[in-house]
């Protein structure tokens, strides 16, 4: 903060020439053309975006948040009744820093009659003010923007002249009984964005305060008690005409307690995707003052965006913000505390709606079944849940070709059997629909008709023609008795010999399959014995002529019930070789070896 001292003040307040005997560790000053200070902008850090300032706490005399939207009176909010004359081309009803503003051009102004509670004397002053414009005072002639003035240098009793500066810097002047200075200091205010300025004089010092960021002088002014009006946008007598938007000027007189303006903060920046909302976790501290009121109001608003933006509650800190299309928008939330003001902002990004992509479809690997056989379905199927609603996916099994009829166990459900009706290649589909887009896939079963046994007598109801023992040991036979699994017969193989055990087969003879062809040949047997515990074996056994290609075995443990035990084999030669089908038990005491019945080969 620059300070002065007795090396570079005149008798009348001002400078000597070349200011020496200043420090500025916060601005570098000039001297002004009238000995004021020119402060070039080099502000101490601070919280982005959030206003902070301690400032003198005043009491409101004139509290005018240039708010209307018709007629020709500025409202003074303040409770004294200093409401204002709107005079020459004032535009009201523009977007303003907090609610709407003015907008003033040249020949246009506020005029504020003057009152004794308008006077401030000794007492300290505060001067608040918002301000948004483009266009800077016209170079070059002594032009300057009067934002705030009360007097003018020839008006006796002091002055209060509250400026922007040719270069777009702000001002702060108060002359009284014993002389007066001015304060330019801050950045440029003219950039088209909305800038807080706070001009002060407290005891001695003179405060310019530029969104947040302080500036002061020394400078006993003494009492101010100028009589003339207070006019907002020009000089006293005309001229220094303001070109810009003006809101929210406060004019106080008073000291007490240090009043600091609300400390805001949006919260952090967010991304969302339509039609989601961004819920606005927002804080805001203040120190509840000026008391009265010693409240604190909130607004939520639009900074900027492509579309607008719906405020679940635009005063609450926690809110919730919906957008109209997706883009960049920046949210400002801010605070007042009916003197003092500040604001934070938070970057919503706005993805648009997720695009619905079609469902995702596998009704499996292609199938071979044999009659009366059903195909067991294993479909899969996904989505990314769009459109939402329903936000489900329904699926369905469908015959797509084939000729005869499909029957589905459940024809939407993923995984699911299928039954038909006649032997042929069929295609079936699987369809998945999230009800707006639908996605297939086939697969194909090939449906063989019902195998035929190829044993020529398989259930010993005549004879035991194409069956015989070979390859047993001696004593062992094969009769057909009563009382088979299915039919009225069966076939008994016995150890008749003299006590010894013995390996008991039956065989066929000549074989069945006398010629493999493609496929998978499966045997099997239904079998039984008088006593439990021995364990009977089939064999299938591929020959190239006499020579053995291959063979597949399987076992059973015999009890006193019907059993099927059974086995398959690829031939390795199909269209060359011959099959040859057995059971056996080795080692079966004398008597019955097993009982054997029903005997199939079929191949698929």
């Amino acid at each position: 903060m620059a300070r002065a001292d007795s090396n570079n003040l005149l008798t009348n307040g001002s400078f000597h020439p070349g200011a020496s005997g200043w420090t500025a560790p916060d601005a570098a000053l000039t001297i002004a053309s009238d000995g004021g200070v020119a402060g070039n902008y080099s502000p101490q850090s601070a919280p982005s975006n959030v206003v902070t300032t301690p400032q003198s706490q005043p009491s409101a005399v004139g509290l005018w948040h240039l708010d209307e939207l018709s007629g020709t009176t500025a409202y003074d909010s303040s409770g004294h009744g200093h409401n204002g004359a709107i005079s020459g081309p004032v535009t009201l009803g523009v977007p303003g820093e907090l609610n709407t503003a003015y907008r003033f051009v040249p020949k246009s102004t506020v005029i504020v009659p003057d009152a004794p509670d308008l006077e401030p004397g000794t007492a300290d002053v505060t001067i608040s003010y918002w301000l948004n414009s483009t266009t800077l005072p016209p170079c070059c002639n002594g032009i300057d923007y009067d934002m705030f003035t009360k007097g003018d240098h020839s008006s006796r009793g002091g002055q209060i002249k509250i400026e922007v500066q040719e270069n777009g810097q702000a001002s702060c002047m108060f002359r009284g009984a014993l002389g007066g200075k001015q304060l330019t200091a801050g950045p440029n205010v003219v950039d088209g964005h909305w800038h807080q300025v706070i001009c002060q004089r407290i005891g001695t010092q003179i405060i310019e305060t530029v969104d947040g960021s302080t500036f002061s002088t020394t400078k006993a002014t003494g009492a101010i008690t100028v009589t003339d009006p207070v006019r907002l946008g020009s000089h006293k007598n005309g001229g220094d005409w303001y070109n810009g938007v003006l809101d929210e000027v406060t004019y106080s007189i008073g000291s007490g307690s240090t009043n600091q303006a609300p400390v805001v903060n949006a919260g952090l920046d967010q991304t969302i995707t339509l039609p989601s909302s961004a819920s606005l976790d927002g804080t805001v501290t203040d120190d509840g003052l000026p008391n009265p009121p010693g409240t604190v109001t909130t607004t939520w608003s639009e900074v900027s965006g492509p579309g607008a933006v719906t405020f679940g509650n635009a005063s609450a800190v926690d809110t919730t913000a919906s957008f109209s299309a997706a883009g960049t928008y920046v949210l400002k939330l801010q605070a007042s505390d009916s003197v003092l003001s500040s604001s934070d902002t938070a970057t919503i990004t706005v993805n648009p709606a997720s695009q619905n992509q079609p469902p995702t479809v596998n009704a499996g690997l292609d199938q071979t079944v044999i009659l009366p056989n059903s195909a067991t379905l294993s479909g899969t199927a996904s989505d990314d849940g769009l459109p939402n609603p329903p936000g489900t996916l329904i699926t369905t099994w469908s015959q797509f070709s084939g000729p005869g009829t499909v029957t589905f166990g459940d024809a939407s459900s993923l995984s699911t059997t299928a039954s038909f009706s006649a032997s042929g290649t069929y295609v079936l589909r699987l369809t998945a629909d999230d009800s707006a887009l639908q996605t297939s896939d086939d697969l194909t079963v090939t449906v063989n008709p019902a195998s035929q046994d190829l044993v020529g007598n398989p259930g010993f109801e005549t004879d035991t023609t194409g069956w015989n023992t070979s390859g047993s040991d001696a004593g062992v036979t094969l009769t057909r008795v009563s009382g088979g699994h299915s039919g009225g017969w069966a076939g008994l193989v016995a150890n008749g010999g003299s006590g010894t055990a013995a390996t008991c087969k039956m065989q066929d003879v000549p074989n069945w399959v006398t010629k493999t062809s493609a496929g998978t040949y499966t045997g099997s047997m239904w079998v039984r014995a008088d006593s439990p515990g021995a364990t009977l074996t089939i064999k299938l056994r591929e020959y190239n002529n006499s020579t053995l290609v291959g063979v597949k075995t399987a076992s059973i443990k015999l009890t006193t019930s019907w059993q099927m035990v059974s086995v398959s084999y690829v031939p390795a030669m199909p269209g060359t070789s011959t099959l040859d089908f057995l059971g056996l038990v080795s080692n079966a005491p004398v008597g019955t070896c097993f009982y054997a019945d029903d005997i199939s080969i079929v191949v698929s």
